[in-house]
Formats: C-alpha cells, structure tokens, sequence
C-alpha cells in the first residue's frame, strides 16, 4: 500500500493537501519601562501575562507592538516621555510568546542607537522576529516572516510618526517612515513571496478615538497593493476596525500592558485574525482592561457586565468606521 501511494505521488495523480488556514493574535502596545520595573523586579518576568497567556496561545502567530527599547545604557533623547527596559527584563517580551513585534514606533530609539542595536540583539537570541527598525532604512524595511506549517506569513512595519531624527536613513540607523513609495515597492515584492501578509503602522493622534484621514487612506492603499490586513497603534486608545475589500483594517489596537497609570485609558482587546484560503475569514475581539490603577501592569480579560460595555463602545467605534461588530456571549466579531 505504502509503494502504491508514493507512486501515485510521483506520478501526480495523488496530491497531498495541506490546509492554508490561519489565526493571528494581534495585540497593541506593549512596553514595561519606568513604572514598570518594580513590577517586574518583585513578581518576575511571567508577570504581566499571566492573567492573558491562554487567550494569548489560542492562535497560531502571536504579534505587537514593541515601544520599548531593550538596553542598560544609553543617551536619552531630548523629549518628555522616553522608555528604555533593562536588559534583565527581555525574558518579560518572551513570555508572550510574541513570534513578531513591530519596532517602527516613536519610543525605540528614545535611548539612541546604541539601545536599538542591543534590542535588535536581545530579539535575535531570544528568537522573536521583528520589522520596521534596522541599522539602515533598507535593514528597517525587511519583512520579518514566520512559517507555520507550510503556510508563511509576511509582516512589515512602519513609523508615521516623530521625531524625525529615528527615521532611518541609508546612513542612520531608526524606524521606517511611513512614505508611501517605500509601500509600493514592499508590499508588492513581498506578496509574491508569502501566502499571508500583514502591514502595521504606528500613526494617528494619541487619545483619539476616531481615525484621522490618511490613516483611513494609508490603510485602504495597503490593501490595493496587496495586504491582507492593517493593524494601527499610537494612540494608546482603541479605534474601530474597517472591512476593505473584504479585509480588515484595525486603525488601534490601544495600549496593551503598558507601565503608566492613567485613568484615560482603561480597555483593550485581544484581536484575533482567522484566514483560510487566502482570504480574511472572521476577526474575533476579546475585551480585556488595561487600567493599572485596577490590573497593575496585569491585563485582565474582562467577563459580564462590564465585557458588555467594553464592546458597546468598541462596537460603537468600528461603527463610525462603518463596521458592524456583532456582539455575541462575551466577544465580539466581525466579518467581511
């Protein structure tokens, strides 16, 4: 039996299928500097997702963002706010169990260069694939890519934001900026090499719920060059999710774990992304808050009532997007 089969392999008239289905959990900002530290110190580094790690595993590819440099030394740039994790707290990153994080946001050089080059080492030993920051601007635009199974996915990451001094040069180490000829020529090059391809973008206006313009415009010109979907951060607050051309684009995903303590942010989402026959299938949102005054540093899914008025709101805010959001137990999904 086992012969007649290798030979019908070999002679084509047997094909072995292999499924090209696919989940991306996708979370936003993630970043355990200043504040943070005392956590980490006192209750280790499997802290801060303790409380999120099965919800976290549920999925194939694990994603966020990074706004956080990862070194024990460093200039700080002349700005008010500026985050950098010592080095003895990398392992925190891991045990998300993040396969990617995007690093093309406004806070990975706050310590210079010489903090990038140690985050971008500290990632490569530990395993984690990572976009949109290099040592050069063609280094910043690689793709970071993960097999799963036979199925490969493609990321690419991009900065729209400053300070203009982290944008990448071809001399300059930083973050890719966000130029839309960069997307023209990445987007499409990588298409021809990935079954599913996902582009980010740290842009918008911090605290704003709503998405400006360019972002609705950026996202949907990802889309027509070939993504599969967009997720946005920055604003350290939820923005709804648009269905374009059958594919989604989550203008923020918010803050996540995220060591300041304010009471203008209080919830996030865990999003995750189904894809079967390169096709966007359904996302799935899963409330979660966020207010360390309440979790410390600790996300908690949310259950009950208040699941139910975290996904008004948000249901709120993809409808503005013109998304419908269907609200069913204590999720919500949406569908192309």
């Amino acid at each position: 039996m086992r012969q007649s089969i290798i030979a019908l392999l070999a002679s084509g008239l047997l094909c072995m299928c292999f499924s090209d289905s696919l989940s991306i959990v996708a979370v936003g900002d993630v970043m355990f500097a200043n504040n943070g530290t005392p956590f980490l110190d006192r209750f280790g580094l499997l802290y801060p997702f303790d409380s999120v790690k099965t919800e976290l595993m549920d999925g194939d590819i694990r994603i966020c963002n990074l706004e956080v440099a990862l070194a024990d030394s460093g200039t700080p740039f002349e700005k008010t706010y500026t985050y950098c994790m010592p080095t003895r707290h990398a392992g925190a990153v891991a045990a998300g169990c993040f396969d990617v994080v995007h690093l093309a946001n406004n806070h990975i050089l706050d310590f210079g260069v010489s903090a990038l080059s140690s985050t971008l080492r500290l990632l490569d030993s530990m395993g984690i694939g990572h976009t949109g920051a290099g040592t050069t601007i063609a280094h910043a635009r690689e793709p970071a890519l993960v097999r799963k199974g036979s199925v490969i996915t493609g990321f690419l990451s991009y900065s729209c934001t400053f300070p203009e001094e982290f944008w990448a040069t071809s001399t300059r180490p930083g973050t890719a900026f966000c130029d839309s000829s960069y997307l023209a020529r990445d987007i499409p090059a990588l298409r021809e090499k990935v079954d599913y391809l996902v582009v980010s973008f740290h842009w918008g206006a911090e605290r704003m719920t709503v998405p400006k313009d360019y972002q609705r415009a950026l996202g949907r010109y990802c889309i027509d060059l070939g993504a599969d979907a967009v997720l946005g951060h920055h604003p350290h607050v939820l923005q709804g999710i648009e269905v374009y051309k059958g594919r989604p684009i989550a203008y923020s995903l918010g803050n996540f774990t995220f060591s300041t303590w304010t009471n203008a942010v209080w919830d996030s989402g865990i999003l995750r992304l189904f894809f079967a026959d390169r096709m966007f299938v359904k996302a799935e949102f899963v409330p979660v808050l966020i207010n360390n005054f309440k979790v410390e540093l600790q996300p908690r899914i949310l259950k009950g009532e208040e699941a139910q008025r975290t996904l008004k709101n948000f249901s709120a805010l993809c409808d503005s997007v013109g998304t419908t959001l269907v609200i069913d137990g204590d999720r919500g999904y949406i569908k192309p």
